[in-house]
């Protein structure tokens, strides 16, 4: 017989018997006495409970029924709704959120009549994507799964129909879930909801329901728990005696696998774990034994990859930031040579003329190579000023790329900013970068029918403004990068910024994931917007120094 078969019978052998024949003696007389008392109970706080659904589902109807009056009357929503333009676009994204705060709604979202999102108070990234199960919520109060930033929230919801000129819009909202708990498991009173997920347009069922606490349930339980206690006092004793039984049969096993165990230090000591029990210890032994063996292997393994990873990432990044620093250099070499070949004697003066493009690039390089030589320190945040910095960028980008038309509308009066002066540049030569290659002749359009296309109408261009702002209580200036590019579909717009990702064959997937990082690490924040054929544009919001 095994040892966990010898102690479960000695313990059920004292204890069974003795607790199961009282315990059911004291359940059978406190439920005959308490039983119609409870149900009467329960019958009470589940006709509460309807009302309050009742009440809380009406009060839902009521707050939707009136953001659809409001859309039928509202002339703002009709031009935004109708506009083409970025700014209508803006506004018809960011209408949700704005009369959400007058409803007292915690979701409502204005969808197309195929359900496609136009405004969205709690997902505003969420432009255009597909609500499947929207119908289901029309005319009727609903428990639904709703989108969010990050992850999901839980609520109850309803849809409403809106009549826009020609077009037909729902407008479903709801409040968050903040009673009638749900679950699969038992209630005194249970009531089946329709359940919703407008992710995935999935419909099924779920309970509702209510569980009543008795006080007098609680006084009959005190009184079994009075009842056992001489029950349980004869039988401490008995245990006492067993449990020195068990523990003198249980320790020695137990120990050594302890000790054996502590002494474990991964790719450090191994241990041997081959003992000479034929029971579950001596399995469970060698089971250990095996087990952080493949542990050890695994680690190493783990360690060597990690190595590998960072050591491509960081390579990846050098060569990304390299790169991007030889470009004006190279422009201005490829210009000092077309004029020695066609104007010798003017060399000195063109030269003269681009030195300073010469040793800004080269100071651009010497950074980096100092920055990458800290690899994980951060540069301490300056005040940096605009104006100086995008005009010399500018220079150097018109210079190296011949015909490209750059724009800059940045007063010199422009407060400096809250950054490094090498990390900023590196931001807007990525930008700078990341347009030009969409600008190139035959690069791919991020158009949905394949054809491979050049820039919008016209010459490549690029358009970097400065204003400054104030938000959250603070002064802030939004630099405005603007290109009139291909742009992007809403597919490549939502991973632009993930590392790694990039829409032609011999791109790092780098630029735009290291802009990120680093206006994060100045304390601001990016934003793009983008549309096929239209070109893109970079918000990049970066706080005033001091400000």
């Amino acid at each position: 017989m095994s040892f966990r078969a010898r102690v479960f019978l000695a313990v059920f052998a004292v204890f069974g018997l003795l607790l199961t024949g009282l315990g059911y003696w004291a359940r059978s007389e406190l439920l005959q006495s308490l039983e119609a008392d409870h149900l009467e109970r329960v019958e009470t706080e589940w006709s509460r409970f309807q009302s309050r659904i009742a009440a809380r589902n009406d009060d839902i109807v009521f707050r939707v029924s009136a953001v659809a009056t409001h859309l039928e009357e509202d002339s703002e929503f009709r031009l935004a709704l109708l506009e083409r333009s970025p700014e209508a676009r803006r506004n018809l994204v960011d209408y949700a959120a704005k009369i959400v705060l007058l409803t007292g709604l915690d979701y409502l979202e204005i969808l197309s009549e195929d359900g496609q999102v136009l405004s969205s108070a709690q997902f505003r990234s969420g432009f255009g994507k597909d609500r499947p199960g929207f119908r289901r919520l029309e005319g009727r109060v609903v428990r639904v799964d709703v989108p969010m930033e990050r992850g999901a929230g839980q609520g109850w919801g309803v849809a409403r129909p809106v009549r826009i000129g020609e077009r037909t819009l729902y407008v479903w909202g709801g409040l968050a879930e903040e009673m009638d708990p749900l679950a699969l498991s038992a209630f005194d009173r249970e009531l089946p909801l329709d359940h919703v997920d407008l992710r995935t347009g999935k419909a099924d069922v779920v309970t509702a329901g209510i569980t009543v606490d008795d006080p007098e349930l609680e006084s009959a339980r005190r009184s079994l728990d009075r009842t056992l206690l001489g029950g349980l006092a004869a039988s401490l004793l008995a245990g006492l005696f067993l449990s020195g039984v068990v523990s003198r049969w249980i320790d020695r096993p137990v120990r050594s696998l302890i000790d054996k165990t502590l002494e474990v230090r991964l790719g450090r000591h191994r241990v041997g774990f081959d003992g000479d029990r034929s029971d579950e210890f001596g399995e469970l032994e060698t089971f250990i034994g095996s087990m952080i063996r493949r542990l050890e292997d695994s680690s190493e393994k783990l360690r060597e990859a990690e190595r590998r990873a960072t050591l491509g990432e960081i390579a990846r990044q050098v060569h990304h930031d390299v790169r991007n620093g030889v470009v004006p250099l190279r422009g201005v070499i490829r210009h000092l040579g077309e004029v020695a070949q066609r104007d010798p004697g003017g060399l000195s003066g063109v030269f003269l003329e681009r030195a300073g493009t010469l040793e800004s690039g080269l100071a651009y390089l010497e950074g980096l190579s100092t920055q990458y030589a800290r690899l994980t320190q951060r540069a301490p945040l300056v005040a940096v000023r605009l104006p100086e910095l995008v005009d010399e960028l500018a220079r150097s980008w018109e210079t190296a790329h011949r015909g490209l038309e750059v724009e800059v509308r940045v007063a010199p009066n422009t407060p400096p900013v809250q950054a490094d002066e090498l990390g900023l540049r590196r931001v807007l030569e990525n930008l700078a970068r990341n347009a030009i290659d969409a600008m190139e002749p035959g690069a791919p359009s991020s158009a949905d029918d394949g054809v491979r296309r050049s820039a919008a109408p016209g010459r490549p261009r690029i358009a970097l403004a400065a204003k400054e702002t104030t938000k959250r209580d603070r002064r802030w200036i939004e630099l405005e990068f603007q290109d009139n590019g291909p742009g992007m579909d809403d597919q490549t717009l939502a991973r632009v910024f993930e590392p790694f990702y990039s829409s032609r064959p011999d791109g790092t997937g780098l630029g735009l994931s290291i802009v990120r990082r680093l206006v994060t690490d100045f304390g601001g924040s990016i934003d793009v917007e983008s549309a096929p054929g239209v070109g893109t544009t970079f918000h990049v919001l970066l706080p005033v120094w001091g400000g």
